[in-house]
């Protein structure tokens, strides 16, 4: 009775929306549908966990990937699951915010559960920042923003704000840098359409654009753009005006050139085109949908548009941007470094743009419309940023200079901060303790180091078992790592603190993040034997073997495997630590060639799809995938479970 219950709804959704035949997914079994004929088969070994009775997600045409790749078309631990691929994208794709938070729950509770990577934990930004540096902070996607920063008149070198790295930009030209120290910088330089408040992830501003609206159907994207903008070039002590056409080359350019950040904007975009005013008051007066921050409306014309969004400035035009589907993460997409906006007849002067190559000149010649520009960089050494005297925007910066200096030895780092001798540094959470109780008196005033909490980042760690080989293609398995983790230990011992307890695939404070139905592992040594026993290995794992690969020069991971390595004999685990470099780590993840690894992942962009597409594809790919809502008005039994996922 139950389980006709769940077949009922099926058949009414997919007829109503001409799926024709499909598959329902329940609790234990999959119940086959074709028309009105039914028959049970039988499922694989795990039975999912209840999730949500209103939610039916539907596929067509499902294709296993051939040859997928880890992080891109399936995920790192190999785990093939076509429900859960179907589920990623119909949450990728959905633009009704709220389905799509729903899916995005969903998901966030199916990590959680079949758990296809181990959850370590998620990153507090802590920063070494003497205390005469004021209104310093951190932004998950930004990461930086000189422009609101001063300094105190009695710091040494008041005008100047000189930070330490690692490493140096691998480019300044945002259709090519794809890395930590190149976005920090073009951050400074560049802008995008839209983009965030410092201090806030949880929603979008406008930047270029002054405003935005899409079309029904969610396939076309409109844009007015900023008016009495300037792009800066100091090579020649030169300005061009902003324009449409700017926008449209800019995301031309990233999909065209096909460097390692343009997927961002070419997993959406088809194409660009500048429309003229008639245009697009003949589109908008059809009706267009828009929203800013939590408001959503129909806007009609440009005046109740721009109303809308509280702007009465100049206007350089308008863009419309086509998308191949529809997709809900759009304005976070632009929002990131390769949405930057670029000078069409700057670019076009020095060496244009061509398929699959890198312009030179771009690459350390910046021109942008942000509050610095480049100044100098002498490679491998520093680069120097000053205010750009044409800057549009508020506030004007006050720091007259920013020295992004390079220093690769972290000892090095620390001993320069702690003389003074700059304003801040990148250190590494396992490094953080030396950095506690320093002071320096400089004319005639006393000054701390301190390390500051600027929240909660985006940067997730993780273990990734390799789902295709024994032990870990056994979900219980993987349930026994998780338990037999000592949490609290690795917080403080390895992370200082700066790591707390992650759930699931989506960090906390990003949408589609909840707690809800979600099992909150813990260091229980006693629970891992019994989940080993279900996995059929009731006198634990009988001193197996296994190599956990630990990437060279992270000392954070290398501890985590050192701890583990002492709580898994408690297992019947023999881990030996396996340290390799960089390069040869990712051959052997491209490859498949590992047991298991410990990783971490920050944020393309902020929008959870960065997070649960890389990070659990299930390697399958559909001709269509839609999700539907189940009206009040049938029912489905919760204590046979959810039919969440059905297809054909």
């Amino acid at each position: 009775m139950q389980s006709k219950a769940v077949l009922i709804v099926a058949i009414i959704v997919a007829s109503a929306i001409s799926f024709g035949i499909g598959y329902v997914v329940a609790p234990g079994k999959v119940v086959e549908v074709e028309k009105e004929v039914v028959k049970e088969v039988v499922k694989k070994e795990y039975i999912y966990k209840v999730i949500n009775p209103n939610i039916v997600v539907m596929y067509k045409g499902a294709k296993k990937i051939e040859n997928p790749y880890p992080y891109s078309t399936i995920n790192p631990a190999l785990y093939e699951d076509i429900y859960l691929s179907a589920l990623i994208i119909a949450a990728k794709y959905e633009t009704d915010p709220d389905i799509r938070e729903k899916l995005y729950n969903i998901i966030q509770q199916l990590s959680n559960d079949i758990l296809p990577v181990i959850w370590l934990g998620q990153m507090i930004r802590m920063e070494p920042v003497w205390s005469w540096v004021y209104n310093f902070s951190y932004h998950p996607l930004i990461i930086y923003s000189f422009k609101y920063v001063s300094k105190d008149s009695k710091a040494p070198n008041p005008d100047t704000f000189t930070l330490l790295h690692d490493a140096e930009p691998r480019s300044l030209d945002p259709a090519v840098s794809y890395e930590g120290p190149g976005w920090l910088n073009m951050h400074q330089i560049y802008e995008t359409l839209v983009t965030y408040p410092i201090d806030s992830a949880d929603y979008i501003i406008p930047c270029l654009a002054v405003a935005w609206a899409y079309s029904p159907d969610g396939l076309e994207w409109y844009f007015v753009i900023r008016g009495n903008v300037v792009f800066y070039d100091p090579w020649e002590n030169k300005t061009y005006p902003l324009t449409p056409e700017d926008v449209v080359y800019s995301l031309d350019r990233v999909v065209k050139m096909s460097f390692g950040p343009s997927w961002i904007i070419s997993q959406f975009y088809e194409k660009g085109e500048v429309l003229s005013e008639k245009e697009f008051n003949e589109t908008i007066s059809k009706g267009l949908k828009t929203y800013f921050k939590d408001k959503t409306t129909t806007v009609k014309s440009i005046k109740e548009l721009l109303d809308f969004f509280g702007y009465d400035g100049p206007v350089a035009g308008y863009v419309k941007i086509k998308l191949s589907k529809p997709y809900g993460a759009v304005l976070a997409c632009l929002a990131s470094t390769p949405g930057s906006i670029i000078c069409k007849e700057y670019v076009e002067k020095h060496g244009g743009v061509e398929a699959n190559k890198e312009n030179t000149w771009m690459y350390d010649h910046p021109c942008g419309t942000g509050p610095y520009y480049l100044k100098e960089w002498v490679h491998n050494q520093y680069l120097v940023l000053e205010p750009n005297p044409y800057y549009w925007g508020e506030p004007k910066p006050k720091i007259k200079k920013v020295v992004y200096k390079v220093v690769p030895d972290i000892n090095t780092r620390i001993l320069l901060l702690k003389k003074g001798d700059a304003d801040m540094a990148y250190i590494s959470p396992s490094f953080l303790g030396k950095l506690k109780g320093v002071t320096l008196e400089h004319a005639g005033k006393k000054f701390e180091l301190k390390i500051v909490s600027t929240g909660l980042s985006f940067i997730i760690e993780y273990i990734v078992p390799n789902a295709k080989k024994k032990p870990f293609d056994n979900v219980y398995v993987r349930k026994a790592l998780a338990y037999a983790i000592p949490y609290e230990e690795i917080y403080e011992k390895v992370y200082n603190g700066t790591l707390i307890p992650l759930c699931g695939v989506i960090p906390k404070g990003m949408f589609g993040y909840t707690e809800e139905g979600v099992t909150k592992y813990t260091f229980n040594v006693t629970k891992a034997k019994e989940l080993l026993a279900k996995a059929g290995y009731s006198e634990g794992l009988g001193g197996m073997k296994i190599k956990m690969l630990v990437v060279e020069g992270v000392k954070e991971w290398e501890m985590i495997a050192t701890i583990l390595k002492q709580t898994w004999k408690e297992l019947g685990i023999e881990l030996e630590i396996d340290i390799k470099s960089w390069p040869v780590v990712d051959r052997m993840i491209e490859s498949g060639d590992f047991e298991i690894y410990i990783m971490g992942w920050g944020p393309d962009f902020l929008d959870p799809d960065d997070y649960a597409y890389p990070l659990l594809h299930g390697g399958y790919e559909f001709v269509d995938v839609k999700a539907v809502v189940i009206s009040s008005s049938y029912s489905v039994n919760s204590t046979v479970g959810l039919a969440y996922v059905c297809g054909g």
